[in-house]
């Protein structure tokens, strides 16, 4: 891992930047680590939920009309 001061950074971001998939680089400004400079962590998508487990979720079905539940409702 490579170390370069907050005042080098300016004067070799080009070369550190196209250096970072081979080596790590800290930023450090008064000895104090302020960045890093490496390649990122690819993202991945998350795991998808298989569709066959949404067949396994128990439906709940109900024989009343919504109409007539608003109805109930508003008249009350």
């Amino acid at each position: 891992m490579k170390t370069v001061s907050f005042d080098e950074l300016d004067e070799t971001m080009k070369s550190l930047i196209r250096n970072a998939a081979s080596e790590q680089t800290v930023v450090v400004d008064q000895g104090v680590v302020i960045a890093e400079i490496r390649v990122p962590i690819a993202r991945t998508k998350g795991r998808s939920i298989p569709l066959s487990h949404w067949d396994s979720i128990p439906r709940v079905t109900v024989n009343i009309d919504s109409t007539d539940l608003i109805s109930e409702d508003r008249d009350r």
